[in-house]
């Protein structure tokens, strides 16, 4: 979707940043989808997890620093308590991600790990999902368009 008014660049950049961050998501959930075959490929998905969780850290400080939920409650003040929460949840998002990382990373039996790091992962994926979500559907409410 792209939106147009005068606030469009800042809905559609945050949507943009949306899409992406969901896609690198789903790709490291199909990676951990395949048959574990070496520690090397274990390797290369802790590092994309990682990777996930670079690009997350820097996602959310330009979102605290300002831009498209600001402005939206700028627009529409009765959603600045919503987008506080949604904030507040930031950071427990990157703890979580580096915790799965962390234990993926410690694991003695990478085998043994890549079911765990699976279902770890995924959980991890369906809280973040819901988050932006959240924020997508606020921002849909704050700029009054159908945010898909």
């Amino acid at each position: 979707m792209n939106a147009t008014g005068p606030w469009h660049p800042f809905l559609n950049q945050a949507l943009a940043e949306h899409r992406h961050l969901h896609e690198q998501v789903c790709d490291v959930l199909h990676l951990l989808e395949a048959e574990a075959t070496s520690a090397e490929q274990f390797d290369r998905i802790i590092a994309r997890v990682r990777a996930v969780e670079e690009w997350l850290q820097e996602h959310f400080a330009r979102e605290e620093e300002g831009g498209c939920l600001e402005e939206a409650i700028s627009r529409a003040p009765a959603f600045a308590a919503q987008a506080a929460a949604l904030h507040r949840e930031h950071a427990q998002f990157v703890l979580m991600i580096d915790r799965v990382a962390r234990h993926a990373q410690e694991a003695r039996d990478w085998r043994k790990r890549w079911s765990e790091l699976r279902a770890e992962f995924q959980k991890f994926a369906q809280k973040l999902h819901a988050h932006e979500q959240a924020e997508n559907e606020l921002l849909g409410r704050a700029f009054n368009v159908a945010v898909v």
